[in-house]
């Protein structure tokens, strides 16, 4: 576990997610429709889009985590809940991901946030199941 633990947060989640997501979503979507249709369409269809990206990795959140499941419940509704949830929160981070690119002028201030909360995510969902397994 130690090593999947230190791969997962460290290399994987930074250069196949972050740094994928943003290169495509944040970084040149948002400069083709600036250049088109000016900044705030570009930020919110980018956002969008950096919402639905999130789609699919959603899908199976409710049933196959036990705090979600617990919250929302497990069935179809459940289901569309917790999509539509993840959609809302990560168009709003998108939004957020945006503005610092846009202030810093750099896609490595986004890059870089995403890196950080995504594998925050897998630190802690890790912690959380040691704990639990440790009992």
């Amino acid at each position: 576990m130690g090593r999947t633990l230190r791969w997962t947060p460290g290399v994987a989640v930074p250069v196949v997610i972050a740094i994928l997501a943003c290169v495509n979503v944040v970084d040149v979507k948002v400069r083709a429709c600036c250049a088109a249709r000016g900044t705030a369409v570009a930020t919110i269809g980018s956002s969008v889009l950096f919402g639905l990206w999130h789609v699919l990795p959603s899908l199976g959140l409710a049933s196959g985590n036990a705090a979600i499941g617990d919250t929302v419940g497990t069935g179809r509704s459940a289901q569309l809940i917790s999509v539509v949830g993840t959609v809302v929160f990560t168009g709003l981070s998108g939004v957020v991901f945006c503005e610092l690119r846009r202030r810093s002028g750099s896609l490595l201030a986004p890059a870089g946030l995403h890196w950080a909360t995504n594998a925050i995510g897998v630190l802690a969902s890790a912690a959380v199941w040691a704990w639990g397994t440790a009992r």
